[in-house]
């Protein structure tokens, strides 16, 4: 065997073993719904506030009200979501708000679908929370996952208040935004992406291809880098190579799932029947012959490299 082939062979062995130890297989297994939030309860329990609230922002009376002793499981979202409209730094710091993050899912973020809270905590720190802490997001949003896209029972993850289940409105089930943002956090969380993407393409519904659709169309849709405003700043340049690195890695395979007989095929099964559907199929057909997606084996490599340099770094939040 030729040195250049022995160095292509060596490169897809790296690939795979780097694929094999930085992502989880997709679908899991997670446990029951309200098995799985306790778990999310459980691994998050030992976080708490960690800032001095600023004066500016929050009155002394505000700071009572969102750290009073209350069990966090009682606690109801008028309680503590003002935090989420001003910098970590101004109230609970990120170690509050993954204190907070078990409640904020259960009573705003399936049920009044406040998908802008997983940015936020993406913002304070999500990758360098524990395997423990991740895996316990992952079942969640697996279950979320199948709720949302192939019409599973969710229900328990919505919570009771006065006596009652709170449900979000049919049309806000629908909803493209919250549709990216369990996709994304799947991601964010190294649910492997081209299993992902594939078990997306297999569910066949309109809200799978949607998401498909409108992520090939635009590489920005999923794993945006935002600015990490609570994460120490010698940390923050190795948070944005991973978060590239993760949007290389998910456009591309992506786009080696997404081939253009499987998107023909998915075009004639649902989108000839769906007018909205049938627009985006054509914008995903039109981005998928006009561009060179496959990242080069060196390139793929690379962006595993920088995801494993973050994942081994131990980073307190």
């Amino acid at each position: 065997m030729s040195e250049d082939k022995m160095a292509g062979a060596d490169i897809a062995r790296a690939i795979s073993e780097l694929e094999a130890e930085l992502f989880v297989p997709f679908p899991a297994n997670p446990p029951a719904p309200q098995e799985a939030l306790e778990r999310v309860y459980a691994a998050f329990a030992g976080y708490g506030p960690s800032s001095p609230f600023c004066r500016q922002c929050f009155t002394p009376e505000q700071e009572q009200r969102i750290l009073s002793g209350r069990d966090l499981h009682a606690k109801v979202p008028g309680e503590f979501r003002a935090i989420y409209f001003e910098h970590p730094d101004c109230s609970v710091g990120a170690g509050g708000f993954m204190y907070f993050l078990p409640r904020m899912l259960e009573t705003l973020f399936f049920p009044e679908l406040e998908y802008e809270f997983f940015r936020t905590t993406v913002m304070c720190g999500l990758y360098a929370t524990s395997q423990a802490e991740q895996a316990a997001l992952r079942d969640i949003f697996t279950i979320a996952a199948n709720g949302w896209f192939r019409g599973a029972d969710i229900s328990i993850l919505m919570p009771v208040m006065d006596g009652e289940r709170i449900y979000p409105a049919p049309c806000r089930m629908a909803s493209d935004d919250m549709c990216e943002t369990i996709v994304d956090a799947l991601l964010h969380l190294r649910a492997h992406p081209r299993e992902m993407f594939s078990w997306l393409a297999q569910s066949n519904t309109a809200a799978a291809w949607t998401l498909l659709c409108r992520a090939m169309r635009d590489p920005q849709l999923l794993l945006e880098d935002p600015v990490y405003f609570a994460v120490d700043k010698d940390y923050e340049p190795a948070f944005h190579a991973m978060a590239q690195a993760l949007r290389k890695l998910a456009w591309s395979d992506l786009f080696a799932i997404i081939t253009p007989d499987v998107l023909a095929r998915a075009w004639e099964s649902i989108g000839m029947r769906n007018q909205r559907l049938y627009d985006r199929f054509h914008d995903a057909d039109a981005v998928r012959s006009g561009y060179q997606t496959q990242l080069p084996d060196e390139e793929r490599l690379e962006a595993l490299r920088a995801i494993e340099a973050l994942v081994h770094q131990d980073i307190a939040l």
